[in-house]
């Protein structure tokens, strides 16, 4: 069973954004057995450009969507290697899929217990999470 919870994303400077800093409207997406970052194509308004930094991820995210849909392929160069150019309707109905799915009442309970280093990094995100709101309402985390 995956399960999900979305982050706002954001990509501010160099790489595929240009030489300007810019703000890429897009989300990022924990599942509890996979990390991905959307973001709008630069060139298609109808597809999304879906990122992942560990190999499988992408997969993990799309389940069985992913079989119709293309390639994903590699960019060594880029801080998100694996890349997935797909038409919007599919990354909708993946995270529409994913939220039918939920059935945790503690997300980071359920990351599987094999899965160390990614229980870790979530561990990692939350804590950031917690100071960054004990911060923005005055109060010490």
């Amino acid at each position: 069973m995956r399960h999900i919870s979305i982050i706002p994303a954001r990509e501010s400077s160099g790489g595929f954004c240009g030489p300007e800093p810019r703000i890429l409207k897009g989300v990022w997406v924990f599942r509890n057995d996979s990390f991905v970052s959307i973001v709008q194509h630069r060139d298609e308004s109808g597809w999304l450009l879906v990122r992942a930094r560990i190999e499988g991820d992408i997969e993990r995210f799309f389940g069985p969507l992913l079989i119709r849909e293309g390639a994903i392929f590699e960019d060594a160069s880029a801080d998100y290697r694996y890349r997935f150019i797909v038409p919007r309707e599919t990354v909708s109905a993946a995270l529409h899929e994913a939220l039918g799915e939920i059935s945790y009442h503690n997300f980071k309970e359920s990351i599987a217990k094999k899965d160390v280093k990614r229980k870790a990094a979530y561990m990692d995100v939350w804590g950031a999470m917690a100071r960054f709101f004990g911060a923005y309402v005055g109060r010490k985390s």
